[in-house]
Order: structure tokens, then sequence, then C-alpha cells
């Protein structure tokens, strides 16, 4: 599921919230070829390999309906390790999704008499490997996973190939904590070049510093990305609203819990639509953020010259009118027109 975004809009003043960063085209379409295959391999009970290709798609399009597959995938295939860090997953991402706690429910409980449980903190998001078994779920700063009794590596791994490795003796029912804190990155060694000695170093002349620029861009503008970032602002709105209703969680997670024919279809509908409406978001805070530096840094907001306000001379001046326009069709486009 991708996370909850806001965003507030005011005629004069504008507000960003927190922006959640869109799926690309060819991360849904990877989603929903790894859910199908899920899918088949579910059917066929071949329940480790529907896990993973659920779990695939959850990885590329975060989503309950993916996890919750993945967890009765590792359930059916007698994984306890596997499907404890699933149900704890599930839990904390979607504390409300029912299916998920009836799910996870059993699970924890036999996880915390039969596994260790860790809990685990890092300094910087991580992601983690027991083993050479990657743990599933988004690197994060803190983590709950199960281990199976016995000695067990866990790796912590971060970006620009910096690891670190913790060891520890599990012993069923009981628990632990682990703390990993990231290595800092390497700065590039500088090179400074040698300077021959019967060489002289090159003496630069001091920059002139160019005349500053006069004048800057029209007001109008500026009110122009104000209208526009409303106008996308209310089609974000529309569009959330749109893909909470359309098809609707009820009807997916009846489908896809029962394994029913419209599930995949249904899946790749809510995927489809989340998809626009985090785009819509994205073209927002864009639009908004502009509107911001153009009202800040480019505009001109003084007073009219005297030659505009000579009717005579200001008769001829330049005049700016710009129109945002906004069209919801087969997909969602904004813009502006103008006559300079």
């Amino acid at each position: 599921m991708i996370r909850h975004t806001r965003v507030l809009i005011l005629l004069g003043a504008l507000f960003l919230g927190s922006v959640a960063s869109a799926q690309t085209a060819e991360e849904v379409r990877e989603a929903g070829e790894a859910f199908s295959r899920g899918r088949s391999a579910l059917k066929a009970q071949s329940y480790v390999e529907a896990a993973e290709h659920f779990e695939v798609a959850d990885h590329k399009v975060p989503s309950h309906q993916a996890l919750q597959m993945a967890l009765h995938c590792r359930i059916q295939a007698e994984q306890l390790e596997q499907a404890a860090v699933l149900a704890v997953l599930g839990k904390e991402l979607y504390p409300e999704n029912k299916a998920i706690a009836e799910l996870a429910g059993p699970v924890l409980k036999k996880a915390d008499e039969q596994l260790h449980k860790v809990d685990i903190s890092c300094s910087e998001e991580c992601s983690l490997v027991v083993g050479t078994k990657v743990i599933h779920g988004r690197a994060a700063m803190r983590r709950v996973i199960y281990l199976t009794p016995g000695s067990q590596v866990v790796t912590a791994s971060w970006s620009e190939s910096r690891s670190a490795k913790r060891e520890v003796e599990a012993v069923a029912g009981a628990a632990s904590q682990l703390s990993f804190h990231a290595p800092a990155l390497e700065k590039p060694p500088q090179i400074t070049p040698p300077i021959s000695p019967n060489v002289k170093p090159i003496r630069e002349e001091p920059k002139q510093d160019a005349p500053p620029d006069e004048g800057g861009w029209s007001p109008a503008v500026f009110w122009t990305g104000v209208g526009l970032t409303a106008v996308a602002g209310g089609l974000t709105v529309w569009s959330g609203l749109d893909t909470q209703n359309n098809p609707g969680v009820d009807a997916v997670r009846r489908e896809c819990g029962n394994g029913g024919p419209r599930c995949e279809e249904l899946y790749d509908d809510g995927v489809s639509r989340q998809t626009r409406t985090n785009v819509l978001i994205g073209v927002t805070a864009g639009i908004g953020a502009l509107t911001l530096i153009v009202g800040g840094f480019a505009t001109d907001w003084g007073e009219p010259s005297e030659s505009t306000q000579d009717g005579r001379e200001g008769s001829n001046a330049a005049k700016l009118t710009v129109s945002p326009w906004i069209h919801v069709g087969d997909g969602a486009t904004l813009g502006a027109m103008g006559r300079f």
C-alpha cells in the first residue's frame, strides 16, 4: 500500500505536505505479472513458489493484497520463520486489515513459542539478510524478525555496498535485541596535479561582476501557477476518492481472499488508480514548488513604471493574459494558455 499523502493548497500561500514517490509504469507492470504468476502457482498448490511471486509483487508495488497472499502461502508451506516475518510486517503496515490480522495472530503465537524473536534497530534505513535469505520488506530503521533456533548470522546492508553482521544464538521462546550502525560513506580522494618548478602558475585576472539583471516576470505568471496548483490539487482529491471507492477494499478482499476469478482484474485496477493518484500528487507538488520559486525570486512585484501609467505611452505596453485549463479523459492533463 502506498503511503497516504496530504497536500494543502490555499490561494496566495501554498503549503505542500510530504509526497510519496510513485511507482513507475514498469514496476506496476512487473507487479501485475508477478501477482498473476503467484495465483497460477497457488492454484497448482506450489505454495513456496506462489509466496515468492506474491512477495515480488509486494516489493514492486506494496499492497495489502499481495502481502496477505504471500502470508497465506507461507503458512500453507509450513514455513513458520518466513510467515512470522510477514505477519509482523502486515500488522505494522495494515493494522486495520482484518484478513491479515486473522492470519497473523495464530502465526505469531506459534512463533513466540517455537522461534527466537529479534527486535532490530538501524541508525539508517537498512535491509536485512539472515544467512543467505533476504528478509522481505522495504528498508527501515526498525524491524522485528524471527529466527530458527541455533547459530544465526544477521546482516544489515545500506547503500554504497555498506554492511554490518551480528551473530545470534537463537533459542526457542526467547527474545533479544540487535542494533546496527551504518558505516560512514567514504569520500573520494582529492588528487592535486603536480606543479613543475620551472612552470610559473597562471595568474587569474579578477572577474568583473556582470551587470544586474533588471526587472522580472509578471505577477500574472505567479497567479497562474497558483491557479494550476489549485486545479491539480482538486483533481488529486478526486482521484484519491475514486481510488478508495473503485473497486473498493471490500471487493478486492472478497475476491482475492477466496481466490475468486476477478482477483487479478480488481488488483490491477486498484494499482492503476493508486498510480494515477500518486502521479497527480507529484504534479501538484512540482507546480506548487515552482510557483513558490517564481513568486519569491523571479517575479517583479514593483510598482508600474511611469511610462505604463501614462495613458499615451502605456497604451502600447505589452499585456499578459493567462488562463489555466485541465482535461480529464483517458488520462488527466493540465496546462495554461496565454497571449502576450
